[in-house]
């Protein structure tokens, strides 16, 4: 309805002049930037209908006669297409939760299988290593995650009192505590495996941890299938026989949290009327609180705008032929930041190329209306499949589908359509990457050092209720290592994309990068300590230089800061566990002590001075 609306609104406008029309195009991309104040799915949906627009500029309405039967055809469309989504297949409301589910039992069946490699592995690359568990750890949390927000979108109404919400919140759980002990194995094998260690029972135990957590996760995303209660024993039985060097059986408190340990209630029941006063009030709100220049959302909503009418003006003056591919283009590829922009521009910019051949190549063989159709289907479904998983391979997918039925409307040359196509496509990319850069540009680099400071933050919290033993509860620590987890994730996303934005920042974003692999090694020796020795507090010195260290850290002028090692510790006082823990904060300690985020160093502690080998802040 929204984009019959303001599209048919657009039409109409063009069809009176030029100006008008880029006057409603102003109007309603504005409108569409500036939603992303009130929530991502509001954003989505307004940026839908000023596609509509963008699109409908180019298809001029020059009264009731022409613009009823055109717009009516248009929300017949639109009407066919809701009738479908709740007549023909309808997802169950569990579907999706159970598909996440499955996903997270499938990573975590990943993360063992490449512990069991490791720890018999006869040569070892210590940064390849560290880099690809960087990103598997990543790539787990971020499932949990999904999994958890996947669980709390199912309507209260749906998921009280059902069996099978119980089921998969306590699966998710259960997987997160799971996580915390492949985290410990990994960081354990990582240790193992510097020194030659190998281990083949093992490997053998994992690789069978792996096998069971993949049936889990297929017995969980099958609706006719109960909750997986023997092969949960048999992982547990598989645990228990990891009893290996380094590597640390899982004790019983670790994969028993149950259902409590993540408190889910689900969306607040409350009437109809009740929740359109709650949403029109919280909008105004947001609203008064954001119309001031100075608001990321208004500043975003000019640069769309302005790129987008900019773009319109272009086409409008050359005359080109499907000139709202490029408006279009410009419009979908323009994101909040340089980063974000870039990637998705480079990614439109080749998945056209991409497509654009691949369209060529399917008209050379389909010339006819039936052939054209038949093509046109199995695209269609490529594309929407591929949606959510990468936007270029989408845009790959998208660009043929949208040349071929163009050439079904109005018959062409796929050559002429697929270049065409193209060219606009990178045109509307320029038009965007322009706009982000010249007006307000908003760049991640500035925000890397506020993401390490959190991620530092956030791990060093999880590092001290890892080692204050019985003091601290399980679901402590859970929260912990998730917020941990979730902060390095940022600092790694953040990392990836200042590195579009400023070339010149190379040993920044390397300072970053290696952070970021000492914090997740540092969380490992944490979830090791935690998992081997539950209950146990390490040596005092030890324990008052991480309590300080988590105190103290902070973020100024002179970058990330952290106290130095106390005088008194030693080596030969601390256990391996323990000088596992002291060498990942130390390595923390002197990364942050010389990265180039700041053109000022932070100055070397006198404690510091002649400690090379044995000193104040080296064990």
């Amino acid at each position: 309805m929204l984009s019959t609306a303001v599209g048919g609104a657009t039409a109409f406008a063009s069809g009176l002049t030029t100006f008008a029309a880029a006057v409603a195009v102003v109007l309603f991309v504005f409108a569409a930037g500036l939603s992303m104040i009130f929530s991502a799915s509001a954003y989505q949906v307004a940026i839908l209908a000023a596609t509509a627009c963008v699109v409908m500029v180019d298809h001029p309405l020059y009264g009731l006669r022409d613009g009823l039967p055109f717009l009516s055809i248009y929300f017949a469309g639109c009407a066919f297409a809701m009738l479908l989504s709740f007549t023909v297949w309808r997802i169950h409301p569990f579907a999706m939760a159970r598909q996440a589910t499955t996903l997270v039992y499938a990573r975590l069946s990943t993360l063992a299988r490449c512990n069991a490699r490791l720890i018999v592995a006869a040569e070892f690359d210590a940064e390849e290593w560290a880099r690809n568990a960087t990103d598997l750890r990543s790539i787990v949390r971020n499932a949990i995650e999904a999994a958890r927000k996947s669980l709390d979108r199912i309507p209260r109404a749906e998921s009280e009192g059902r069996q099978l919400y119980s089921d998969l919140l306590y699966a998710i759980t259960d997987a997160d505590g799971v996580f915390e002990y492949l985290l410990a194995v990994s960081h354990a094998s990582e240790q193992s495996s510097s020194h030659r260690f190998r281990c083949d029972r093992g490997a053998r135990v994992l690789a069978a941890m792996s096998a069971v957590l993949v049936r889990m996760g297929t017995a969980l995303g099958d609706p006719m299938v109960a909750y997986p209660v023997l092969l949960r024993q048999r992982l547990w039985r598989l645990v228990g026989y990891l009893k290996h060097g380094a590597i640390t059986p899982l004790p019983p408190n670790t994969l028993s949290a149950g259902t409590e340990a993540v408190a889910s209630s689900g969306p607040r029941s409350q009437s109809w009327l009740m929740a359109a006063r709650h949403v029109i009030r919280e909008s105004f709100q947001k609203l008064h609180r954001n119309m001031n220049v100075e608001s990321g959302g208004v500043r975003h909503a000019i640069r769309l705008a302005a790129a987008t009418t900019g773009a319109f003006f272009v086409v409008r003056a050359l005359r080109l032929p499907h000139g709202y591919w490029a408006t279009m283009a410009t419009l979908l590829v323009m994101q909040p930041s340089v980063g974000t922009t870039w990637v998705r521009g480079i990614e439109r910019a080749v998945g056209s190329t991409f497509g654009a051949t691949l369209a060529i190549v399917i008209g050379s063989f389909a010339h006819t209306s039936w052939k054209l159709s038949v093509a046109v289907f199995p695209l269609m479904c490529l594309t929407m499949s591929l949606r959510k998983i990468n936007y270029g391979l989408f845009i790959i997918f998208l660009t043929p589908s949208f040349v071929l039925i163009t050439d079904l409307a109005s018959p062409a040359n796929e050559f002429f359509l697929s270049m065409t196509r193209l060219g606009e496509n990178v045109l509307g990319v320029l038009f965007a990457v322009l706009a982000i850069r010249l007006l307000w540009p908003k760049r991640d680099a500035n925000k890397l050092e506020g993401a390490m400071a959190k991620a530092v933050r956030a791990n060093l919290k999880y590092l001290t209720l890892c080692l204050q033993g019985a003091e601290v509860s399980q679901a402590e620590c859970e929260l912990a290592r998730r917020d941990a987890g979730l902060a390095s994730n940022v600092l790694e996303q953040t990392d990836k994309l200042a590195r579009f934005e400023r070339w010149n920042m190379e040993d920044a974003v390397s300072d970053a990068l290696e952070v970021g692999k000492v914090l997740r090694r540092m969380a490992g020796a944490a979830s090791h300590f935690h998992v081997a020795l539950p209950g146990v507090i390490p040596d005092h010195d030890l324990m008052s230089w991480i309590l300080a260290a988590a105190e103290k850290a902070k973020f100024d002028e002179q970058g990330i800061s952290l106290p130095p090692a106390p005088s008194m510790l030693r080596a030969e006082q601390l256990s391996s566990l323990e000088l596992d823990v002291a060498q990942q904060l130390m390595s923390l300690r002197r990364l942050l002590n010389g990265n180039s985020l700041h053109s000022s160093m932070v100055s070397r502690d006198p404690g510091e001075v002649g400690s090379e080998g044995r000193g104040a802040d080296t064990p």
